[in-house]
């Protein structure tokens, strides 16, 4: 096995053993993003990637989000995930 591909599968086990036996939530307060294509500038390359991350992650306080910018940056299947605690203390995984 390639150790990019052996890596990325061990990766994924620790992360997988970790949130074993942690309370699993789904976030139930979920913000509208309009539907955007794709821009060829932002997904054609790495470094077009990159800089569209960080435009959309750097902004002024007061400007709008991107939200609909951001979605086009990741695979469809993408899952953004949150370790904490409860307000009691026990683990809390928010995806």
């Amino acid at each position: 096995m390639p150790t990019s591909r052996r890596n990325i599968l061990l990766t994924a086990l620790a992360l997988a053993s970790i949130t074993i036996g942690l309370e699993v939530t789904a976030t139930t307060k979920r913000i509208p993003i309009p539907a955007v294509k794709p821009s060829p500038a932002d997904t054609g390359s790495i470094d077009g990637e990159m800089r569209a991350f960080y435009e959309v992650v750097n902004i002024a306080p007061d400007a709008p989000r991107q939200w609909g910018r951001d979605e086009t940056l990741y695979s469809p299947w993408i899952r953004f995930v949150n370790i904490g605690h409860t307000g009691t203390g026990a683990p809390r995984v928010d995806i």
